[in-house]
């Protein structure tokens, strides 16, 4: 299978991972204490959040490192040729999304002296490389540990992937000789829990991930071979996530030694995410093979008008990157003590809701944007559109 029908085939997965995406960062637990502590509502983070939402991380990393190098062998031409285009699709981008958050965070201090919901210091107190930190690791700014990303802060993503693009090289050298044992020692790598250092890369998973997309490119799988593995995938992924919710809820590994279980744990975690990717795009393949050809025999068979007209995999990243700015003011609302965070089915609700709200909100705004202006939305979604 071609890169364009790969890349048709990942299109169908945009928009449903960034809505995931959104799902993680409207979990209300991480604000309110009293929802955090409802059953129903843990039930719902276990599941929902943290064993499906969360593997649209890894499932992008994945996808990175499958195009970035598909069709096409690693040459150090190849390499400058890849990093221009990445200046104007993640560099450009990440550095005008933090730029507009900043402005907003001086126009919202201006306004009121001591906010501070965005940066934890008042503007008026940074020093000269504290602007530079914004962009590059917030913790040096707010002398906080563990915030190694910028000051919108789930665009920690794109300052990984911009790190691993440039580190390429050092990952396609031992992949060319070492194969299929490459990805496995960075898996080794991340299941056992070694101490490190979060400043440059946020998650070793990431490593991971974008290396198995690397070497899913390189040995030319194609989505249409997935497919076949399907329902094997699906099972594989079943199965562990009720190994892992058995794990949570039982003291079903209580009698391992505490390095045992993590190791296992994680190991876990690791299958879940690669084979739930695994058979997300192998059912895409599936439907994406399936249209091709009924569009081949009948040219009367089209996509639905409305979902053409959303635009929904353009628009994509520029939900990603503007969500944060709706979702905070839900996150806002989910800090107080009101009576709908005491119910779970309430709790769950609001978050749906959030979910749902800040989606629309984002994708209406990039159609106002698309309509009046164009130059200016192909900056920030670098000339996604």
């Amino acid at each position: 299978m071609g890169k364009d029908h790969y890349s048709n085939a990942i299109a169908k997965l945009r928009f449903p991972l960034i809505v995931a995406v959104v799902l993680i960062h409207c979990n209300i637990s991480d604000y309110n204490v009293a929802a955090g502590h409802l059953y129903g509502y843990k039930w719902f983070r276990l599941v929902a959040i943290h064993l499906m939402a969360e593997v649209a991380v890894p499932a992008f990393f994945f996808i990175s490192g499958y195009l970035l190098y598909a069709n096409d062998v690693f040459t150090w031409n190849q390499y400058g040729l890849k990093l221009r285009k990445r200046v104007k699709s993640l560099l450009v981008p990440y550095l005008l999304w933090n730029t507009i958050c900043f402005l907003l965070v001086v126009a919202l201090q201006l306004m009121k002296p001591d906010f501070r919901l965005l940066l934890h210091k008042s503007v008026a107190d940074m020093q000269l490389k504290d602007f530079f930190f914004i962009y590059w690791d917030l913790g040096q700014v707010e002398n906080i540990a563990g915030r190694p990303g910028p000051l919108l802060g789930p665009l920690w993503f794109l300052k990984e992937l911009m790190i691993l693009v440039i580190a390429s090289p050092l990952l396609c050298y031992p992949l060319k000789h070492f194969r299929w044992w490459w990805p496995l020692l960075l898996a080794a790598l991340c299941v056992t829990p070694l101490p490190y250092q979060q400043t440059i890369i946020h998650d070793p998973a990431s490593v991971l991930f974008f290396t198995l997309g690397m070497a899913f490119a390189a040995s030319h799988i194609s989505l249409d071979g997935l497919y076949r593995h399907r329902v094997p995938f699906t099972l594989l992924t079943l199965a562990s996530m009720v190994l892992i919710v058995l794990a949570v809820v039982t003291p079903l590994m209580a009698w391992m030694p505490p390095l045992s279980r993590s190791i296992l744990m994680n190991v876990a975690i690791l299958v879940e995410q690669f084979s739930f990717i695994m058979a997300a795009l192998a059912w895409v393949a599936n439907r994406t093979t399936e249209n091709d050809q009924k569009a081949d025999s009948r040219s009367e068979c089209k996509p639905c008008r409305w979902v053409e007209r959303l635009r929904l995999a353009e628009s994509s990243f520029f939900i990603f990157c503007m969500h944060p700015f709706v979702s905070s003011a839900f996150m806002n609302i989910a800090k107080r003590d009101l009576p709908l965070f005491h119910d779970s089915s309430l709790s769950i609700l609001f978050v749906l809701l959030s979910v749902v709200v800040t989606v629309a909100i984002c994708l209406m705004a990039f159609h106002v944007m698309r309509r009046c202006f164009p130059r200016l939305l192909s900056l920030l979604t670098g000339s996604r559109i």
